[in-house]
C-alpha cells in the first residue's frame, strides 16, 4: 500500500492523501471484475498452464488452517449458539416441546390442565419491537470539508434509495427480532456483481447468528483475526453453482440450526460453502470454499484486488447486541430476562387453574359394599334412588377439596408486575392510560416517561445503523463505476432524477502551495441519525401544540419577535423549518412596511408638486392623490 501524509490546509479542512496511484486507478472496471465462479475457474487453468499453483499466497495448506480455526470458533461459541436456539424455541410457542400435550404415565390420559406456556414474554417482545419501528432511523449525511457539500446533499437522497432497493425495513425488522429474542443481531452489507444485469448494486441482508463465528475474547467482530459466514446449499444446487469443484459432500460443520415445524434436520444433505475474511497488512480478503476446495480467493488475484477485497479495510458485517456481554460481541435478550418469572408465572397459573376445574365439578366417594345402581346415581332425572347393604350416611358421601391459597392470585399478579417492570413495557408504553385522559400531550408525556428503555435499545440500534451506512457509502466509493439513476425528493418535496457514481467518493486530487507532490483528499462523511416517529400519540399532541401556537398568535408576522424568544427554548421536530418560515415572514413584512412608507412618501411628493403648479396657474384645481390631500 502507498504511504500515507496527512496535511490540512489553511482553512483546516482538506485532510489530503499523498498515494503513488490515485484511488479510482487501484479499483478494476466493473467488466474487469469476473464473478467468483469464472474467475476461480480462470485462476485454476492458468495455475496448470503456467504450473506454478503452489505460489499461490492460498492453497491447501491455508484452507486447512482455515477449516481448523474454524472448527475452533465453531467450538467457543458453541453454548451461545444453544442459549439463541432455545431462546427462538421459546418464542415459537406453537413448535415447541413446551407447548405439547403431557401425561404423567405412558398410554394414560393427558393431564387435567395442558401444560402450556404463557405470552407475558410474547408481549414484552412485541412492544419493545413496535417501539423500534415507531421511530425507524433515517441517515443525515453531514461533510467534514465545504467542498463536499453538494456530494453530501446527494447523498442524503440516495442513501434512502438504496436502503429502500434492498428493502431495508423488512430487514430491520427480522433483525431486531433476533435481537430483542436471542441477544444478538448480524446484518451484511456486500456487493452483488450480479444484480441489475450484472451492473451489481449494494446488499444488504440479515444474517443468521448460528452461521456466523469469530474469535473468542473480543468485544467487536472487527477485532477477530478470522469470520467466517457459512452457507448451507443444497448438494444438487452447489454443484450447479460451482461446477469447478471435483466432489462436494454434504457437511453441516456441526452448527446448530432452529426446530422447524416437523422438527427435521434442515441441514440434511447439504454442503457448507464457507466465506472466510481475514485480515492482513490491513486489508481485508475473502477466502471462499467448500470441504478443501477453494472456490475463490482474492489474495491470489493481486492485480484485480490490489487493496484487498473491500478496500475500507472492514468485515462487511455489522453486530448488535441488546444487552452487551464482556469479552463477547454477544448478548442476551428479553427472553433471558423474562425466562425465571414467566415459568414461575406458567407454574402457578397451572396450579390455580387445575384447583378451579377439581372444584367446579362435584365429585363424590361410594363405598364398595354399597349396593348402589351407579346408572340411576349419574341419572339426574332420576329421582328416587335405591341403597342396600350398609346405613345410608355411610354409602356415599362428596368428595371435600380445598379452596387455592389466598396469597395465589396475589402473587399472579406480583409476576406479571415484575415483568413490566423489570422489561419497562408498563401500562403506559402500551398506549392506555389512566381515567380521564385523553390529551394527546397527556397520553404522549406518558408513553415517553414510560419508554425509557425503548429509547435507551433504539440508540444503541442506531449505533449500528450508522455503521451499515458508513459501508454502504464504501461499498459505492468502490463499486459505483458506471454512475446509477436514483429519484428522489427534493427540499420543495419535488420529484428529481439524479445520476450519481463513485468518482465524487473517491480521493479529489488537491494543490499543496510550494509542494511539487501530488496529493489526494478523501471524501468523509459524518452519519447523523434522526428517528421517523410514526407514533399516532406524538403526531397527535404535534397538532395540538401547533393549534395552541396558532391561537396564541405566534405565527402572526407583527408578533415574530415574541415566537423566535419562545421557539428558543422548545424542542420538537420541525422547529428548524419553522423558525425560517417566520423569519421569511419577518422579512415579508419589512418589505411591505418599507414599500408602504415610500409609496406614502411619493404621494406627498406628488401632491406637494401638484399643490405648486396650482399656486402658478390660478384656476386650476389640483388633482386628488390617493392617500394624500387637496392643495
Amino acid at each position: 500500500m502507498a504511504r500515507q501524509k496527512k496535511i490540512t490546509d489553511k482553512d483546516g479542512f482538506h485532510i489530503p492523501v499523498k498515494s503513488e496511484r490515485s484511488y479510482a486507478e487501484s479499483v478494476p472496471p466493473i467488466g474487469e471484475q469476473l464473478p467468483r465462479e469464472d474467475a476461480a475457474q480462470t485462476q485454476q487453468e492458468e495455475e496448470k498452464r503456467s504450473g506454478n499453483a503452489a505460489a499461490k499466497p492460498v492453497g491447501k495448506e491455508e484452507i486447512a488452517k482455515m477449516r481448523e480455526k474454524l472448527r475452533e470458533y465453531v467450538g467457543s461459541k458453541a453454548p451461545y449458539d444453544e442459549r439463541y436456539k432455545n431462546n427462538f424455541d421459546t418464542y415459537t410457542l406453537l413448535y415447541t416441546e413446551n407447548n405439547r400435550l403431557r401425561s404423567s404415565k405412558e398410554g394414560e390420559e393427558n393431564e387435567v390442565i395442558k401444560n402450556r406456556r404463557g405470552a407475558q414474554t410474547l408481549k414484552v417482545i412485541l412492544n419493545k419491537h413496535a417501539d423500534a419501528m415507531d421511530n425507524y432511523p433515517e441517515a443525515i449525511c453531514l461533510p467534514r470539508s465545504k467542498d463536499d457539500e453538494k456530494t453530501a446533499k446527494i447523498l442524503n437522497g440516495v442513501l434512502p434509495c438504496v436502503l429502500a432497493r434492498n428493502g431495508f425495513k423488512k430487514t430491520y425488522s427480522d433483525a431486531l427480532i433476533d435481537k430483542f429474542v436471542g441477544g444478538m443481531e448480524i446484518v451484511s452489507v456486500t456487493w452483488d456483481s450480479d444484480r441489475d444485469g450484472g451492473l451489481g448494486e449494494v446488499c444488504i441482508k440479515r444474517e443468521s447468528v448460528l452461521n456466523v463465528f469469530w474469535q473468542p475474547f473480543i468485544d467487536d467482530i472487527q477485532e477477530s483475526r478470522y469470520l467466517f459466514n457459512v452457507r448451507m446449499i443444497d448438494v444438487d444446487e452447489a454443484k450447479e453453482m460451482y461446477p469447478q469443484l471435483k466432489e462436494i459432500a454434504a457437511d453441516d460443520m456441526s452448527i446448530k440450526e432452529f426446530k422447524t415445524y416437523d422438527s427435521s434436520n434442515k441441514n440434511y444433505g447439504k454442503a457448507a460453502v464457507i466465506d472466510c475474511y481475514y485480515k492482513k497488512d490491513g486489508m481485508v480478503h475473502l477466502c471462499q470454499f467448500c470441504g478443501e476446495s477453494l472456490i475463490f480467493a482474492s489474495e491470489n488475484e493481486p492485480e484485480n484486488y490490489p487493496e484487498g477485497y473491500y478496500i475500507d479495510g472492514k468485515y462487511p458485517f455489522v453486530a448488535r447486541p441488546c444487552f452487551k456481554l464482556p469479552d463477547t460481541p454477544s448478548g442476551f435478550g428479553f427472553i433471558d430476562i423474562c425466562r425465571a418469572p414467566q415459568e414461575y408465572h406458567d407454574e402457578l397459573r397451572r396450579d390455580i387453574l387445575k384447583n378451579i376445574k377439581i372444584n367446579s365439578k362435584t365429585r363424590s366417594l361410594r363405598s364398595a359394599n354399597a349396593q348402589v345402581n351407579d346408572e340411576d346415581l349419574l341419572d339426574l332425572d332420576q329421582e328416587m334412588i335405591e341403597v342396600d347393604g350398609i346405613p345410608l350416611d355411610q354409602a356415599i358421601r362428596p368428595l371435600e377439596t380445598k379452596n387455592i391459597a389466598p396469597g395465589a392470585l396475589n402473587m399472579l399478579g406480583a409476576l406479571d408486575d415484575e415483568m413490566k417492570d423489570t422489561t419497562g413495557t408498563n401500562d403506559a408504553s402500551n398506549g392506555a392510560s389512566a381515567a380521564g385522559v385523553t390529551s394527546g400531550n397527556a397520553i404522549a408525556a406518558l408513553q415517553e416517561a414510560g419508554g425509557k428503555i425503548s429509547r435507551d435499545l433504539n440508540q444503541m440500534e442506531f449505533f449500528g445503523f450508522v455503521e451499515i451506512c458508513e459501508m454502504i457509502i464504501e461499498r459505492m466509493r468502490q463499486f459505483y463505476t458506471p454512475g446509477r439513476i436514483f429519484r428522489i425528493v427534493g427540499e420543495d418535496k419535488k420529484t428529481e432524477y439524479v445520476e450519481f457514481d463513485g468518482n465524487a467518493l473517491r480521493p479529489q486530487p488537491i494543490n499543496v502551495e510550494g509542494s511539487s507532490e501530488k496529493f489526494w483528499r478523501l471524501p468523509v462523511f459524518d452519519i447523523d441519525v434522526k428517528a421517523q416517529r410514526s407514533n399516532p400519540f406524538t403526531t397527535a399532541a404535534n397538532n395540538e401544540m401547533m393549534i395552541n401556537m396558532f391561537n396564541m398568535g405566534m405565527f402572526s408576522p407583527q408578533r415574530v419577535d415574541e415566537a423566535l424568544v419562545a421557539l428558543e427554548g422548545m424542542s420538537f421536530e420541525g422547529k428548524d423549518k419553522m423558525v425560517d418560515m417566520l423569519k421569511q415572514n419577518k422579512t415579508l413584512l419589512d418589505a411591505v412596511n418599507e414599500l408602504s412608507q415610500q409609496l406614502e412618501m411619493s404621494n406627498a411628493m406628488i401632491n406637494e408638486q401638484e399643490a405648486q403648479a396650482a399656486a402658478i396657474q390660478p384656476g386650476v384645481q389640483p388633482a386628488t392623490v390617493p392617500g394624500g390631500m387637496n392643495a
